[in-house]
C-alpha cells in the first residue's frame, strides 16, 4: 500500500485476513512438515498441492488495507513475510524437483566431474528450498502468535 492508502481497524483487517491465513494454513504446514521429516516425497506432494493456491492467497494478503494499530500492522508485516518465503520456497523446491527429474539429476549417474557439478546442485536447490521453508516458518509463528491471541 501506497503513502496515503487507506487504513482499517484491527478488527476489519482481521475478519478479511483470517479467512486467508487459514487457506494458507494447511500448505505451509504441509511444506514445514516435510522439511522437518526431510521427506522428498512429502515435499513434492506439498509442492504440488501448494504451487496452484498459495501464490494466489499470498497475492491477496498483500492487497489487504493495513490495520491501524502496531501489534496488527507487525502482524500483516509477518504474514507477508511468511507468504513471501513460501511462495519463493515452493518455488525453488518445484526447480529442485525439476533438476531431480532430468539434467542434473540424469547426469549423476555418468560418473566423473559431471557427476559432481550435477551433485552440487541439486544439494543447492534443496538447501534453497528448505531456508526459505524455514524462514517462512519463523514469520508464520509471529504472524500465529496474533491470530490466537485476537481470533475468537
Amino acid at each position: 500500500m501506497g503513502l496515503f492508502s487507506k487504513s482499517v481497524t484491527d478488527e476489519e483487517w482481521l475478519a478479511q485476513a483470517k479467512p486467508l491465513y487459514d487457506a494458507a494454513l494447511p500448505y505451509m504446514t504441509a511444506l514445514n512438515n516435510a522439511v522437518v521429516n526431510e521427506s522428498l516425497e512429502e515435499a513434492a506432494n506439498a509442492l504440488n498441492d501448494a504451487l496452484p493456491k498459495l501464490p494466489v492467497i499470498a497475492q491477496a494478503i498483500k492487497k489487504l488495507p493495513s490495520p491501524t494499530s502496531s501489534e496488527a500492522r507487525r502482524a500483516k508485516k509477518n504474514l507477508e513475510s511468511a507468504m513471501r518465503c513460501y511462495t519463493h520456497g515452493i518455488k525453488q523446491g518445484a526447480k529442485f524437483f525439476a533438476d531431480l527429474g532430468g539434467g542434473p539429476g540424469d547426469r549423476l549417474h555418468w560418473g566423473g566431474i559431471s557427476t559432481r557439478a550435477a551433485g552440487a546442485r541439486l544439494v543447492f536447490g534443496k538447501t534453497v528450498f528448505e531456508s526459505l521453508v524455514e524462514s517462512g516458518r519463523k514469520s508464520l509463528e509471529q504472524a500465529t502468535a496474533y491470530f490466537s491471541t485476537n481470533s475468537s
